[in-house]
């Protein structure tokens, strides 16, 4: 728990290590030679930069005063790898086939249940970067079409901090907010208004007396029916009022664990 310069040591802040000269910002000097081959050589360019591009070797770029960028722990905690040379644990990921179909964004999966939308798909068949668009019960939406020849089942691992079994991934937020389809399923409730008194116009149909005859006299007089026939009128379009109960104010929520602040070291 400190911030100090420790000598041997340089700082896990995302600055620049390299050779005497070289004008790295943490630490110049011969003796970061080894940290320096370190990291070239066990990270790829997107955990760990070289300052003007990778050359043929690690000892080649340190000679020639190139630069290599230390890893970041700024603001993160450290979480051990899901398999870390065993079984994966099945924490940092979840693991479930995947159906997949070539050329198609979409796929099913056998389980969803801990699945969520910005989760990185690794799998065969599923181009390195591809992260979930969408999830509608089994069926996920992905952010880059399955590659050709690949229909079929397979293993998929999905995380929200890249690959999970690959040493220097980086992933999560402290504030987040949710989308629509990650709020639970909630039913409304409140009242709807009376429908106000009002009137509806009938029409009908009814077979009339008739006949011949001198005044005041009938000789022949038509039936009525056993029933009238008829039928109200469209009541035609209404508008009822609801009113519910409201609730969300679309903020967003913390989401860090229990954490006590330091600094990072890496050996020289």
């Amino acid at each position: 728990m400190d911030a100090a310069i420790l000598p041997g040591w340089v700082r896990m802040n995302g600055r620049t290590i390299g050779a005497q000269g070289s004008g790295a910002t943490e630490f110049a000097d011969a003796s970061a030679a080894a940290l320096f081959t370190f990291l070239w050589t066990t990270f790829a360019e997107g955990i760990v930069s070289v300052v003007g591009g990778r050359g043929t070797s690690a000892a080649a770029d340190f000679s020639a005063g190139k630069q290599i960028t230390i890893p970041t722990m700024q603001g993160l905690t450290a979480a051990g790898l899901d398999d870390m040379g065993s079984s994966p644990a099945g924490r940092m990921q979840t693991i479930t086939n995947l159906a997949l179909t070539a050329g198609s964004t979409t796929a099913q999966v056998a389980d969803a249940s801990r699945l969520v939308a910005g989760m990185q798909v690794t799998a065969t068949g599923v181009s390195l970067g591809t992260i979930i668009l969408d999830i509608t019960g089994t069926t996920i939406i992905l952010s880059q079409a399955a590659a050709a020849g690949s229909t079929g089942t397979v293993s998929g691992r999905f995380s929200l901090i890249g690959d999970a079994q690959n040493p220097g991934q980086m992933g999560g937020d402290t504030i987040t907010g949710l989308s629509v389809d990650q709020l639970p399923p909630v039913t409304p409730s409140g009242t709807i208004d009376n429908v106000q008194p009002h009137t509806h116009g009938v029409k009908h149909n009814i077979n009339q007396a008739y006949g011949n005859g001198g005044q005041q006299a009938v000789i022949t007089v038509g039936s009525l029916p056993a029933n009238s026939t008829g039928q109200t009128d469209e009541a035609g379009g209404q508008t009822l009022g609801f009113h519910g109960n409201q609730f969300g104010a679309g903020q967003a929520h913390p989401n860090l664990q229990p954490t006590r602040l330091g600094t990072f070291y890496m050996k020289v």
